[in-house]
């Protein structure tokens, strides 16, 4: 039997379009995997005792500076351990079985420089342990590639601690009249790796006026916080509790002379919740912006005659603007 020119001719037709849309696939196929691989890290940056913020910034600048190094990308992509103390970094380079470390002295950089620094040290690091120019580890054998490799063991974490220095101004109520007081205070935190311990005294005062005179309220308070700290892009954030131990002064004042004016002192302590926010103004100046809610556990209380109590009781909110510094 045979076949029409016209049939055999569309057959043909038909092939050879087939053949060309699923060229075009695969040549689109192929310049999304090479643009998603080009969005892979090509360098994995680790540390426990750098600060959040110099690591973060050293990791950008270190995938800028080998951006068109050629280097194995996704798990095989190089690693980088980097140690900071108050003087000096050291770097431990693993790339493709090769290990390699280097020191460098900070101790004549100026701060705002030292992560573009690091970052340079890092990346002729890890080019020169590609090139097998450094200390070289033990040569990978069939066994170590046919099991899957013991990660080098890392030396115990040596946390570098992170000073912060807050002055604040801030307004704070008590129970469920808005009648806010205002003051300010201090603020000191210690950071240890994510976590962060707080210290600080506060003050704050207000004044209520009634019919037969006014009552000025004075609450100071120490409180202790341990928070959760996250970082990036050059900022940080707290989510943490707290608890606050301290004195009320409660002084009437009388509009007349028959008015018998009194005054009240107590012991007051309140635990709390609290977040905060960071904005990095210069290194190593920022911006801090917190809120806290609490729960007074114990109150203290003046009577006012002809006018509602005045107490220090029921829930406690607060919201401080401060600047800090990062010791």
């Amino acid at each position: 039997m045979s076949v029409p020119s016209e049939l055999r001719h569309s057959v043909r037709v038909a092939l050879a379009t087939t053949g060309t849309f699923v060229a075009l696939l695969t040549s689109a196929a192929a310049r999304a995997q090479e643009g998603t691989g080009a969005a892979v890290d090509s360098i994995l940056v680790e540390s426990s005792t750098c600060s959040h913020v110099l690591l973060d910034q050293v990791r950008r600048f270190s995938q800028i500076e080998l951006k068109n190094a050629n280097l194995p990308e996704g798990a095989r992509s190089p690693r980088v351990i980097l140690s900071c103390s108050e003087h000096v970094s050291l770097m431990r380079a693993f790339v493709a079985g090769r290990e390699a470390t280097r020191q460098i002295d900070l101790g004549k950089t100026e701060q705002p420089v030292r992560a573009r620094v690091i970052a340079l040290a890092i990346a002729e690091l890890v080019r020169d342990t590609a090139r097998g120019e450094g200390i070289e580890a033990p040569p990978i054998t069939f066994e170590s590639v046919a099991a899957p490799p013991a990660e080098a063991p890392s030396p115990p974490p040596q946390y570098l601690a992170v000073n912060h220095l807050v002055t604040f101004a801030k307004i704070e109520t008590f129970g469920a009249q808005f009648r806010p007081l205002a003051g300010g205070g201090l603020g000191f935190s210690h950071d240890v790796g994510p976590l962060s311990l707080g210290l600080g005294p506060s003050i704050a005062v207000g004044e209520r006026s009634f019919a037969l005179g006014s009552v000025r309220s004075l609450v100071a308070d120490l409180s202790v916080r341990l928070a959760l700290r996250f970082s990036g892009f050059g900022h940080a954030a707290e989510i943490g509790a707290g608890h606050a131990l301290g004195l009320v002064q409660l002084s009437g004042t009388a509009t007349s002379d028959r008015v018998m004016a009194a005054s009240a002192t107590g012991v007051w302590a309140a635990p709390f919740l609290f977040g905060k926010f960071d904005v990095q103004l210069s290194d190593p100046v920022f911006l801090e912006v917190a809120a806290q809610l609490g729960v007074v556990t114990f109150p203290v209380r003046g009577r006012v005659e002809r006018g509602s109590d005045v107490a220090i009781d029921g829930v406690w909110s607060g919201l401080s603007l401060g600047f800090g510094l990062d010791l």
